[in-house]
């Protein structure tokens, strides 16, 4: 039972939302979440005549088969995939408090900027997807920015 009361203690001043610390990875958590957020929503649009259409980067990637091989496909899915990565180092952070883990989050924010960039520079028969970004991709190179920033300024707490 003692026991039990000392786990609790500790977990309570990890999540001790007091420190700069703690306040640093909870924004890493927020950006990796907008980062996640950011693959289902708009990352392709075009508009002619009235008519628009657009693609969330899911819809990239799910039916990439559909855009003759280009690497760009694979970007949505990275950017899921290093959004979650960056969102459990923010979890496990509160728990192992680690300079470590900030240098993972730093890292995989950087990954997340680099997957987007990559995805708005590709181009093929001279058009530039840049021309068609959606706001996904945006919401993609601010989440990479805040994951990078709140886990250098918590790394710079410790």
């Amino acid at each position: 039972m003692n026991g039990g009361l000392q786990n609790i203690r500790r977990l309570k001043m990890a999540i001790d939302l007091k420190s700069q610390s703690s306040m640093s990875s909870l924004i890493v958590i927020i950006g990796a979440i907008i980062g996640i957020a950011s693959v289902f929503i708009t990352w392709y649009s075009v508009s002619d005549f009235g008519f628009t259409y657009s693609m969330t980067g899911w819809d990239i990637y799910s039916q990439g088969k559909d855009f003759n091989g280009g690497y760009f496909i694979w970007m949505p899915l990275l950017t899921l995939i290093f959004s979650v990565i960056a969102l459990l180092s923010g979890l496990v952070y509160f728990a192992v408090r680690q300079k470590a883990i900030n240098l993972i989050s730093i890292l995989f924010g950087i990954l997340i900027i680099v997957a987007a960039i990559l995805y708005a520079t590709y181009s093929s028969d001279g058009d530039s997807l840049y021309n068609y970004l959606g706001i996904g991709v945006y919401l993609a190179i601010i989440s990479g920015l805040l994951v990078i920033i709140s886990g250098a300024l918590a790394s710079k707490a410790e």
